[in-house]
């Protein structure tokens, strides 16, 4: 992890020379300089946490994920074990925070607690059930929700739309309308998501391309 007071300065030049001396390829190099950027030139906006974030509006990166690459920030650690825990959670189309928490990735615990299932109106659903979330999204999409704890026979009757683009991308390599839905809007009140952070996947010309929307 690189230390940003080092690595920046107000003169674009001296930032490129900087990045290539501390070995830094392209990709990390785009990164890099959208966070300047959004240091020198971002908006205050006070959030729910009562923090607050700089924003730029409108700034957008791709990443290849070819040849076994996979973007990570620099500027920040990254829990890889949680990473890849919750997505394989999510794949499954798993709901409940108990048996990723038996992983040893605590992350979804406190949405999945009694207290805050109470909080929220779920008094009848058991600690752990975070209800239709992002998981069961990309299984099930349209099926209801019947708990975490359902019949997986019921769910697998509804179209599993991952395999369902996986086969689209070999069938059709230059297909471009391939896109995943995260969460059906009416969801967002039955589940734990108080504000969903991923909404939509776009895959396109033969490869995972991974570009999502982010709120």
């Amino acid at each position: 992890m690189m230390d940003e007071g080092s690595l920046f300065s107000n003169d674009v030049a001296t930032n490129d020379k900087r990045m290539e001396g501390a070995n830094v390829n392209e990709d990390e190099r785009k990164y890099l300089r959208q966070v300047k950027r959004i240091i020198d030139e971002g908006d205050k906006v006070i959030d729910r946490t009562g923090v607050g974030t700089l924003s730029v509006f409108g700034l957008h990166s791709t990443y290849s994920l070819r040849n076994g690459v996979i973007p990570l920030l620099t500027t920040k650690r990254v829990y890889w074990k949680g990473v890849v825990e919750e997505l394989l959670w999510f794949i499954k189309g798993d709901t409940d925070a108990k048996r990723l928490s038996a992983k040893g990735v605590k992350i979804w615990d406190a949405n999945g607690s009694r207290e805050f299932l109470d909080s929220q109106g779920f008094k009848d659903r058991r600690e752990g059930d975070l209800g239709p979330i992002y998981g069961f999204q990309w299984r099930h999409f349209g099926a209801e929700y019947h708990g975490t704890d359902a019949d997986i026979g019921v769910k697998v009757s509804t179209n599993w739309r991952i395999s369902l683009i996986k086969s689209k991308i070999i069938r059709t390599v230059d297909g471009s309308s391939l896109m995943l839905g995260m969460l059906k809007i009416f969801t967002r009140w039955h589940c734990t998501l108080s504000h969903p952070c991923s909404v939509r996947r776009k895959e396109w010309r033969a490869f995972m391309s991974a570009l999502s929307t982010l709120r």
